[in-house]
């Protein structure tokens, strides 16, 4: 068994202040290639270990490269801040006598 243990810094400003918001998001997303990974190696070794090319034939083959569109990682970024802003202007307004 191999295990790795990695201690991850956000050297970046932007990263720092918003790392409460984005670690989440990082975990999820580690979750679920790993998980992928995991699948499509189990599948390549099952394919390696086959006896018979019928029994190789049987294997279904793993899934294709993802390919996504930076489009959806913009929106989901551009919400967050919307949702801070938004956060940071009521408290301004509870906070800040007038």
């Amino acid at each position: 068994m191999i295990e790795y243990d990695w201690k991850i810094r956000a050297e970046k400003p932007l990263l720092r202040s918003f790392s409460f918001l984005l670690k989440p998001i990082f975990a999820a997303n580690h979750r679920w290639a790993m998980a992928r990974g995991e699948g499509s190696l189990r599948l390549e070794l099952a394919r390696r270990h086959a006896t018979s090319e019928e029994e190789r034939k049987r294997i279904p083959a793993p899934p294709p490269p993802t390919t996504s569109s930076p489009l959806p990682l913009l929106l989901g970024t551009a919400g967050v801040f919307a949702i801070v802003a938004v956060g940071v202007i009521l408290l301004t307004r509870v906070f800040i006598v007038k």
